[in-house]
């Protein structure tokens, strides 16, 4: 697998990572008194109260539709890497596009939370407990993953291998080592050797 291939994969899969974050709690307050919980779950599109009987869904900053966005312009960069060579050099701009509004948004995302728990920190007379969710962690995760996917989507292809016979050009000083087509290599004698005296003539009537 090539790095490019590589990037497409890993861009597809944080894509998919980050919009499934956003069904996923961002983070849980309240208190639990066996196996019965009470408090509130938030996602990236609203609060649920637990249990649900105590109260209806309420609304919350739509956090997830920056998430979701990148991740599509990150599914389109993917795409845009099967263009011709020439026109290819838009599949990284758009992942490059894509990877920031996505770091952006989930560092935005992650801010939110942290300040929502440190609201119930403040008040030390009430017993409240607070967890991140795992659709904050998968969040963080997606980031890394777009990250390193937009690196190898730079990656550039190998040179093509030659095809047939490769032929090689000699300098002049080799030429005289060069092989001939009957394979035999010819032999040449230095220059401080002359070459040695010819045979007797013979006549023949």
């Amino acid at each position: 697998m090539s790095r490019r291939t590589a990037g497409v994969v890993l861009a597809v899969a944080a894509a998919v990572a980050a919009i499934a974050a956003t069904f996923l709690p961002l983070s849980w307050v309240g208190t639990g008194q066996g196996q019965v919980r009470f408090g509130f779950t938030t996602t990236s599109w609203t609060t649920v109260v637990e249990p649900v009987e105590l109260g209806e869904f309420r609304a919350t900053p739509q956090v997830g539709v920056p998430i979701v966005v990148a991740a599509v312009v990150l599914l389109i960069a993917a795409a845009l890497v099967f263009l011709p060579a020439h026109q290819r050099q838009a599949s990284r701009r758009t992942a490059i596009a894509a990877t920031g509004v996505l770091v952006g948004s989930v560092w935005a995302t992650f801010m939110t939370v942290q300040a929502s728990l440190e609201l119930f920190t403040r008040d030390g007379r009430a017993s409240i407990d607070r967890e991140y969710g795992a659709g904050l962690w998968l969040l963080v995760a997606a980031v890394a993953v777009a990250v390193v996917g937009t690196v190898f989507l730079h990656a550039e292809p190998p040179p093509p291998r030659p095809e047939g016979v490769v032929v090689h050009r000699l300098d002049d000083k080799d030429a005289d080592l060069d092989t001939p087509p009957l394979g035999i290599q010819v032999a040449v004698l230095p220059d401080d050797h002359p070459e040695p005296p010819a045979g007797p003539e013979v006549r023949t009537r």
